[in-house]
């Protein structure tokens, strides 16, 4: 009786033991914050003449969009890459008069590009930035565009997504 109760004993140590350490292991892993993400994030330079509006990265480049606010001199309503540096090589621009650079996305070798108050869309040839086409498209405001690679998303800032096939 003696040998079977020291046994068990023994076997109850390790039994509450193992529980103690992966109940240890899953308090500390339950314990990470959102903050603990920050470490994450770099910072790059950016050009100051840039109201950036539109990011996406394609090859291991920076493509922008900028737009260019009445009140700010010397910035672009434009489309163009970001340098190493940090400094905006505008490849494509509009009046800034007329126009307001939006969103970009790329999609099928094309850039597209959207306009805010106007609500007109270019379509540029991504390897150099010629304009290929425009067309009008009404939409409440422009919150967001992106592309899967099939498609174009749009936010307008409501619940609905708008798609648009190229098809």
């Amino acid at each position: 009786w003696f040998f079977y109760k020291n046994l068990y004993n023994e076997r109850m140590k390790k039994i509450i033991s193992t529980f103690v350490i992966l109940g240890t292991v899953f308090l500390i892993g339950c314990t990470k914050t959102t903050s603990d993400f920050s470490e994450n994030f770099t910072t790059q330079p950016s050009d100051s003449r840039v109201f950036t509006q539109g990011i996406f990265v394609k090859n291991n480049q920076i493509f922008l969009s900028s737009g260019a606010p009445n009140y700010l001199s010397g910035t672009h309503s434009s489309v163009g890459t970001l340098d190493k540096n940090g400094i905006f090589e505008p490849k494509f621009s509009l009046n800034p008069n007329i126009f307001f650079g939006e969103w970009i996305t790329e999609l099928n070798g094309k850039i597209y590009f959207v306009t805010w108050k106007n609500q007109k869309w270019f379509i540029l040839e991504a390897q150099n930035f010629e304009k290929i086409g425009e067309f009008n498209y009404k939409n409440k405001e422009w919150w967001g565009l992106a592309s899967d690679g099939e498609k174009i998303f749009m936010s307008d800032g409501t619940e609905k997504i708008t798609i648009f096939d190229e098809n």
